[in-house]
């Protein structure tokens, strides 16, 4: 049986991942006074659950090895999928949104699912390609929350990736923690 081994994604990653989330979009981006309380509350709960239960091997090792993540995402966003379907069952399990209309629990579970499926690294081209399209046109618009929504799913994204812009020291550090989540992978 296969170690379950994931320094990356394990909890100090997720927290590093969490304030990163709060620095791009309070500090870097200046959004504090344009985000909604829903917004903010959805970028922080998809900021936390973007990575759990992550099994501590990639995608394409997934589908290689016939996984049945793999099997039950039709081997589409894959680990993304899990980590939002993982999410929404401890969104759930835990009664925490339980005095929410069913309504709403819906409509924020689907939110936090498209953020969490934002960071799937296999669709940065097409995010990429939609955010400069934006950007050439200059029609982001605050006051529009499938507006608000996009731009929390790309600074998600920045967050989620962003560990080799970090001080050389913590770079290497979480540098060398993906190399050796990558060889137990082979093993």
């Amino acid at each position: 049986k296969r170690k379950k081994v994931t320094p990356v994604h394990l909890f100090e990653g997720v927290i590093l991942v969490l304030l990163t989330e709060l620095h791009v979009v309070v500090v870097i981006l200046q959004l504090s006074q344009s985000l909604t309380p829903w917004d903010v509350l959805l970028s922080l709960i998809a900021a936390a659950t973007h990575d759990l239960d992550h099994p501590g091997v990639n995608q394409p090792f997934l589908i290689k090895t016939n996984h049945y993540l793999a099997t039950l995402y039709k081997n589409t966003s894959v680990l993304e999928n899990h980590h939002w379907r993982s999410a929404v069952g401890l969104l759930r399990e835990s009664g925490l949104f339980a005095h929410m209309s069913l309504e709403n629990r819906q409509l924020m579970e689907s939110q936090i699912g498209d953020l969490i499926l934002a960071t799937d690294i296999s669709q940065q081209n097409e995010y990429l390609s939609m955010f400069r399209s934006h950007l050439d046109r200059g029609d982001l618009c605050l006051e529009d929350a499938n507006h608000r929504h996009f731009i929390l799913q790309m600074a998600l994204k920045c967050a989620d990736i962003c560990n080799p812009c970090r001080t050389w020291e913590l770079s290497k550090q979480w540098s060398e923690k993906v190399t050796e989540e990558f060889f137990h992978q082979g093993k």
